[in-house]
């Protein structure tokens, strides 16, 4: 048993591993930097499928490094030097991953155990928040029962926005790969729609519902009558879950988190001014940001903007920032999984700084050389 395991294990190496680093990379950040590390290695020793080569994305990220790199120097700060630690899963991957030639059977594994990883996160969510909800009731605490989806996240360390990052570019991966059956895909969106609801995260739910609306307009393989038959659903799905009172319409309703991050967004633009081409690497512009903000609670530590080209841009200046969008933007060729993964990504890093965390910089380097991998689109994803 344990020599076929193992025979298993080798003969499907690269895939476990992406699969395994995908369902860790949310619970423990350690585990998931080793299993990304062994991932690297995995990849870059496979003389049949992986290749070194310099292409643009891999230039623009090493350039990208480079100045961040030089702009730290000039301070060498720890929290500066552990920022750009943080960050070097985007490199590893970048001359990894994407560059790495998938087979189709790698790929539908891949897929498949993305699938399996959200709906077993699903699954175990939404009964310990009945769980939860139960022991509450008990001791006549009614709440909605989303409410305590988001506490589920917040107890397991799942940060909400971040799950639902990972979550919407899943859905991305899913719908856009030919090794899915078309079922297959509409259960998992109906399954990842509810659950985003269920988690409240605003950012996640107006990302997928762009994603869904740009799958109809652009897919020409949905016939026009499924076309009209599905969007009519999808939005009387929206119409329905928006007039419920739930956890998620208090959230919009309450303006007290936005404006605090307007207040943040103004304080970063200022200090922003304070060094505009270079910026004022991570720990001074954290400082500047807190000496505008004027905030006299003491309780309040963390001065992150909450927007990651804000923090860019005050931490590295223009140059920084316009590195970055490159990195981000740039490709040779655009596939509309691309475009997807775009509108999640911005929208998400509009309202959180993503990459400020772990979990952050590994869901955002696994998901954008999956998406970006030459031989991944050329064998999953759908032309439209």
């Amino acid at each position: 048993m344990m020599r076929y395991l193992f025979d298993v294990f080798v003969s499907k190496k690269v895939e476990i591993l992406i699969g395994f680093l995908l369902f860790v990379v949310l619970f423990n950040n350690q585990v998931a930097n080793i299993v990304l590390f062994f991932l690297f290695l995995t990849l870059v020793s496979d003389k049949r499928s992986y290749q070194f080569k310099l292409t643009n994305a891999v230039i623009i990220t090493i350039v990208f490094f480079l100045y961040l790199i030089l702009r730290e120097s000039f301070h060498f700060e720890k929290k500066g030097i552990d920022y750009i630690v943080r960050l070097i899963p985007i490199l590893l991957l970048a001359i990894s991953l994407g560059l790495y030639e998938f087979r189709y059977c790698q790929i539908k594994f891949i897929t498949h155990a993305l699938i399996l990883i959200n709906y077993i996160f699903y699954i175990s969510a939404i009964f310990f928040g009945i769980y939860l909800y139960l022991l509450n009731s008990s001791n006549n605490v009614l709440l909605d029962f989303s409410y305590y989806q988001w506490v589920v996240a917040v107890k397991f360390d799942f940060h909400p926005p971040y799950w639902g990052v990972f979550i919407v570019l899943s859905f991305i991966v899913v719908i856009r790969n030919k090794t899915v059956p078309n079922l297959k895909k509409i259960i998992f969106g109906i399954f990842t729609f509810f659950f985003l609801f269920l988690l409240s995260s605003r950012t996640a739910i107006l990302a997928i519902i762009s994603v869904v609306l740009l799958e109809f307009i652009c897919n020409r393989l949905i016939k026009k009558r499924a076309k009209i038959f599905m969007l009519v659903s999808f939005v009387i799905a929206i119409l329905a879950l928006s007039l419920y009172p739930s956890y998620l319409s208090k959230k919009i309703t309450d303006n007290s988190g936005f404006q605090e991050r307007v207040r943040l967004w103004s304080s970063a633009y200022e200090a922003f001014e304070e060094n505009y081409l270079v910026g004022s690497s991570v720990p001074q512009g954290e400082s500047l940001i807190r000496q505008f903000y004027n905030f006299k609670d003491a309780e309040k530590k963390n001065f992150d903007p909450h927007n990651q080209f804000l923090f860019f841009i005050v931490n590295y200046g223009i140059i920084g920032l316009s590195l970055f969008l490159v990195l981000l933007f740039y490709r040779e060729s655009y596939s509309l999984a691309f475009i997807m993964f775009l509108i999640a990504t911005v929208l998400s890093f509009t309202t959180e700084s993503v990459l400020n965390r772990q979990m952050g910089v590994i869901i955002f380097a696994v998901f954008l050389n999956i998406i970006n991998n030459s031989s991944f689109n050329k064998i999953a994803t759908l032309k439209t």
